[in-house]
């Protein structure tokens, strides 16, 4: 699994999750769990904001709709956009974009 698949993959499920979270019935994803770990550092390591409702937010903000696929386009845009502007945090080694890491926290949280 690339970066980009899991990036996808979490961000589907947030969308999924709705609010408030309610666990899926999904077999066990350890991909999914990597990325809590990764979530897990950075609101560790002080990332805000530090609840569901705040990261669900800021993560939703100015997305319209359900459809999985274009809350994923909706992110990655968000991300890439991160990216060009220095917004990045490093966790465990790992540079992440502002989107990456408070999805990845989200995740960790839910």
């Amino acid at each position: 699994m690339t970066r980009r698949d899991l990036f996808a993959l979490a961000a589907a499920a947030l969308l999924a999750c709705g609010d408030p979270p309610t666990p899926l019935p999904l077999a066990p994803r350890p991909h999914l769990e990597a990325a809590r770990l990764v979530g897990r550092a950075w609101l560790d390591e002080g990332g805000e904001p530090r609840d569901l409702k705040a990261l669900s937010a800021r993560l939703l903000d100015g997305f319209v709709g359900t459809d999985p696929t274009a809350f994923t386009a909706h992110v990655q845009a968000h991300h890439q956009a991160d990216l060009a502007s220095g917004r990045t945090a490093r966790v465990g080694g790992w540079l992440l974009s502002q989107t990456e890491a408070w999805l990845y926290g989200w995740l960790a949280l839910a």
